[in-house]
Order: C-alpha cells, then sequence, then structure tokens
C-alpha cells in the first residue's frame, strides 16, 4: 500500500471518506491534490474549488500532473432524492468527467471509484460480485452501477486502469457534518449519548455489514496500488448485524439502558439486508477488515463526543431524527 511520492489526485476531499483518506495519504506522504466544492482542505496550497460537472482548465489540469485519481466526489446518500434526478445525473456526469479528463491526458492512469452494496438489491446472501441484481432499487444504486459500467468502458477502451470497490455500510469518525444522511451508528451514537431514542425504520431486525471507515481506506489504497489493471471487489466485513443488535452494543459501551423508538421506513424498496462476501477482495486485493465492530462503535463515539462539546447545548436537542 506503499503511496510515497505518488502523484495523487482525491476529488470530494471534504467528505466523510475523503477526509479520512487524505489524512492518510499525507501521513504516507504521497504528493496529494484536492478537488471539492468547499474551500478548506487538510492539504495547504495544494486544493482547488472545481465544481466537476462544468468544464475546467483546473480540473483537467490536475488530473494530467497526477498518477492515481480517487474520484470520491458524489452524492452519498440514496434517500438524499426521492426521484432520480439531480442526484443521478450528478454522479454519473462527474465520473464520466473524470474519466474523459483521464482518458485525454496522454499518460495511463488509475481511477478508483467507489460503489455500493446497493447494486446487490437484496438477492442471496452473501453478496458476491458476480450477483449483482437486474433492476437498481433506487436512483443511488443506478448511478453506482452505471459508473461501473463506465469504469469498465474506459478501461477497456481508452487506456485507462479503473478499480470499483463496492462498499457496504461505512462509518467512522468526520461523518458527522453529513447530517441525516449519516449511517446509522452515526446516526444512532448522536441521540443516544444525550439519552435520546434512537429511530429505528421498521422492527430493527434489518441487517447491514457495517466497514469501519479506516478500513475503507485500507481498500481504497490497496485498490490503487494493486497489480490488478481493471476489476471490481466488495468492501465489507463479511459479518452483518440487525440493527437492535447495534444499539445493544452501543449500551454497552456508553454504560446505558435506552431502547429505540420504531418508526415506519421512509424510503421505498427498503433493503432489509446487506451481507458481503468478502472472499474475491482478500484473495485478489489482499483486503480484509481489521477493526472489529466495538473498536470502530468506540471511535466513532469519541468523535461524535468531540463535535458535540464544541456546540452550545442548545444545538443538542434539536438533532434530526430521521434513520436510515
Amino acid at each position: 500500500m506503499n503511496l510515497r511520492h505518488k502523484r495523487v489526485l482525491v476529488t470530494g476531499s471534504s467528505g466523510f471518506i475523503g477526509k479520512n483518506l487524505v489524512k492518510r495519504l499525507v501521513a504516507d506522504r504521497a504528493e496529494v491534490t484536492t478537488i471539492d466544492n468547499q474551500n478548506s482542505s487538510l492539504v495547504e496550497g495544494n486544493h482547488f474549488k472545481v465544481n466537476i460537472l462544468e468544464s475546467s482548465d483546473r480540473l483537467k489540469k490536475s488530473i494530467a500532473n497526477c498518477d492515481i485519481i480517487f474520484h470520491l466526489a458524489a452524492y452519498s446518500s440514496a434517500h438524499m432524492f426521492n426521484e432520480f434526478e439531480p442526484g443521478f445525473s450528478s454522479n454519473v456526469g462527474s465520473l464520466l468527467r473524470v474519466l474523459d479528463y483521464a482518458a485525454m491526458s496522454g499518460d495511463k492512469k488509475r481511477v478508483v471509484f467507489p460503489s455500493s452494496s446497493t447494486v446487490y438489491n437484496g438477492g442471496a446472501h452473501p453478496s458476491r460480485e458476480d450477483s449483482v441484481g437486474n433492476a437498481p432499487v433506487n436512483w443511488y444504486a443506478a448511478s453506482k452501477l452505471t459508473g461501473e459500467l463506465l469504469c469498465k468502458h474506459y478501461s477497456h477502451y481508452r487506456n485507462l486502469e479503473t478499480v470499483a470497490l463496492r462498499i457496504f455500510c461505512g462509518y467512522g469518525p468526520e461523518e458527522q457534518h453529513k447530517g441525516v444522511y449519516a449511517s446509522p451508528p452515526t446516526l444512532f451514537i448522536k441521540d443516544m449519548i444525550i439519552g435520546k431514542s434512537p429511530d429505528i425504520w421498521g422492527s430493527g431486525n434489518q441487517e447491514r455489514d457495517l466497514i469501519y471507515v479506516d478500513d475503507i481506506v485500507d481498500a481504497l489504497t490497496l485498490a490503487a496500488t494493486s497489480p490488478l489493471e481493471s476489476d471490481t471487489f466488495n468492501v465489507g466485513t463479511g459479518v452483518p448485524i440487525s440493527f437492535l443488535a447495534l444499539v445493544g452494543e452501543i449500551n454497552r459501551i456508553i454504560g446505558k439502558d435506552i431502547a429505540p423508538r420504531f418508526v415506519e421506513p421512509r424510503m421505498p424498496q427498503y433493503i432489509q439486508k446487506t451481507f458481503a462476501d468478502t472472499s474475491r477482495a482478500e484473495k485478489l486485493l489482499g483486503f480484509k477488515s481489521k477493526t472489529s465492530l466495538r473498536n470502530g462503535l468506540i471511535a466513532t463515539i469519541r468523535s461524535v463526543e468531540r463535535t458535540f462539546a464544541d456546540q452550545p447545548s442548545k444545538e443538542l436537542l434539536s438533532i434530526s431524527t430521521s434513520r436510515t
């Protein structure tokens, strides 16, 4: 996973995964350039505010001057929109722009694309990379599946290396800014540490394969350095947990006994279970999650507590209870 002195571009660098990835790349002494629609960045002097959907000389130049591109800029939650637009066009359009500029740059580059477990649309468990469903469950899944197909096209016909990672339910520090679109662990924790009952959609028996963000970053860096030129891999733990069990584990860590509140799911075609078959990623990519659920939750709890310590107490009482 050595990216020392590699020229790396990260789009969407101010997002949840982006911030964690950039921290790792900087620590590993990669030559990092970041692009986002925000002004702030962890990289001093080498960050650019760019709208990727628009033609941009800055984006074109940044891509031409790098070896590896982590394209993380995208809408990141299925329930941000009820309809396909504008989420679908934005996610697909930004990836297409990056792939096109990379293909035109002259040098062969590698693009790492974060796809999603939602492309499986339920189906048999555990989910294998060759078992994608025929009908994407929502606009977000459709945008990720379309992104995978674009990556395959550019790797076969346009002189690029592309690796797509189907990330399961990621969680961890730096996620609080997502508000109601954060992961279930973060949303539950935000309520429970101040004594509120977390909202669970449905019965609580739905299951998620929860993958801690440090492990996601491991997978991203492995994808960037793997000798495989183009491929798709699951990024999960292979161990699903129900929301009821998740709430129980958070209670044990924080020393409370808070019961959840059950509400009707607010999304059609709500996925009941995600469960990754990780054998292919282990064999071909060398990826295996390292962080236990307990350790990941402890780190997330500490991160949320630090955020709360910086907020006026009145803000703690107005946290939204929308849940995924």
